[in-house]
């Protein structure tokens, strides 16, 4: 049997590397780190704890960021034994096998690590996970942040990532499409910064940088919705912000969002309101 490549007992289809595009989605993000942090995007110090085949490094160095640590190590091991390295951001792609996104959260959200910022790479449908809304409610409990909660997202505007297994591994079909099945987005946190990230976002120096592939948001919501999943079933008003988020004319925290933010129940119960509504009235003028 041939022996593996990596220092710890890996899946097949948990191999699967982040795509330059997510990347650079995600630079403007950590330029503002950088600015906050006063670095520089050679010094920014970033971890990723799972190594696949070390892209990580050379993909985020293209970019200008080349102070990246992605060793081949088993991350769990490092993390139970207290020997990460220094770094000023953990920003990784976890494996999504059996419950690796879970223990990753856990760590990173752990009460012990209150000022840890990260960066996940993870399916959009982590954010409505018991684990994972069980970490907004004591996040917003804790006031961990301006508004509450830590984390904001961010996503592609008109395509969605998609994710290459390395070449010598050979998957069948439906293990290859366990790579790319899910639509994924970055789980931001960066703590205290988040308000001010927000308004960075938005502001003409941020503008300056060309930012035209990726959408900044409050909410999960407010990501255009790339992945196949059932966009008929939308409601009118949440296609059309959609529509103004892929097309740029939505600004973080829009008012034409609504207060429910195209909240699929909400809209149902406005909408059966305005029905009870309109049939009095019908009523009263017979």
């Amino acid at each position: 049997e041939a022996s593996s490549p990596w220092e710890f007992s890996t899946h097949p289809t948990d191999h699967a590397e982040t795509p330059t595009e997510a990347y650079q989605d995600l630079a403007p993000v950590l330029d503002f780190l950088c600015h906050k942090l006063q670095r520089t995007r050679a010094t920014l110090k970033i971890w990723d704890p799972f190594f696949c085949q070390g892209t990580a490094i050379s993909r985020l160095g293209s970019l200008g960021f080349s102070s990246v640590i992605n060793n081949n190590l088993d991350a769990y091991q490092v993390m139970a034994e207290g020997k990460e390295p220094e770094f000023d951001v953990l920003l990784t792609n976890p494996p999504f096998s059996g419950d690796h996104i879970e223990r990753v959260i856990s760590y990173c959200t752990s009460p012990s690590r209150p000022s840890l910022l990260w960066i996940l790479l993870i399916p959009d449908y982590i954010d409505k996970k018991p684990y994972f809304m069980n970490y907004k409610r004591l996040a917003r409990e804790n006031k961990t942040s301006d508004d509450g909660f830590p984390v904001c997202y961010v996503g592609p505007r008109s395509s969605p990532y998609s994710f290459t297994v390395p070449e010598h591994l050979k998957l069948d079909t439906k293990e290859e499409r366990h790579t790319t099945i899910f639509q994924c987005v970055w789980f931001v946190n960066l703590g205290m910064y988040k308000s001010e990230l927000l308004s960075w976002w938005n502001e003409k120096e941020c503008k300056e940088l060309n930012i035209q592939d990726s959408v900044l948001a409050l909410h999960m919501a407010d990501l255009p919705q790339l992945a196949d999943k059932g966009t008929d079933k939308l409601t009118p008003a949440e296609r059309r912000w959609r529509k103004k988020v892929r097309e740029g004319k939505a600004a973080i925290g829009d008012p034409s969002r609504g207060r429910d933010g195209g909240n699929r129940q909400t809209n149902k119960r406005k909408n059966q309101s305005n029905t009870k509504t309109s049939t009095r009235n019908k009523k009263s003028r017979r």
